[in-house]
């Protein structure tokens, strides 16, 4: 590693402990000195009119593929293969949640932020006290159901 961005590059790798560092060697991406390769020379999409650009829409490093950022213009659809359920319940919903891109509630990849986030605090403190989840009445963000307890 005598080159000091070959030594940046290995320690991303390295620190990010994903299959790029664990399985693959760096030939095996770039089999010609500085050759940058396209992600679907491995992979595949998420969907199958995704571009090699899209990839790298939220996987902005591909030294270190498991950080994910997102900016908030990804279609849900690329979401869907590895969440299916949850994608499936927000389009059949038809709510005012079907709209949003799901980064504009999971800005980063597995966050699951409180409700109160957006929707503040809507109900006095008797019934936050007496329903603890806002799931308790409306069901869940993917699948609003609306009040359906009294």
């Amino acid at each position: 590693h005598e080159n000091p961005s070959h030594e940046r590059v290995y320690n991303e790798l390295k620190a990010a402990n994903s299959k790029h560092f664990n399985d693959v060697t760096c030939a095996d991406c770039h089999d010609q000195h500085g050759k940058i390769p396209e992600c679907f020379k491995c992979h595949s999409g998420h969907t199958t009119d995704q571009t090699a650009q899209d990839c790298l829409k939220c996987h902005k490093n591909p030294h270190q593929p498991l950080n994910i950022v997102f900016d908030g213009t990804e279609p849900k659809k690329w979401c869907a293969p590895c969440h299916q359920e949850q994608y499936d319940a927000l389009i059949a919903s038809q709510t005012k949640h079907t709209a949003l891109t799901c980064s504009k509630c999971h800005d980063k990849h597995g966050k699951i932020p409180p409700c109160e986030q957006c929707h503040g605090v809507p109900h006095g403190k008797s019934m936050i006290e007496k329903f603890k989840n806002c799931a308790d009445c409306h069901g869940s963000a993917h699948n609003i159901q609306g009040r359906i307890r009294k």
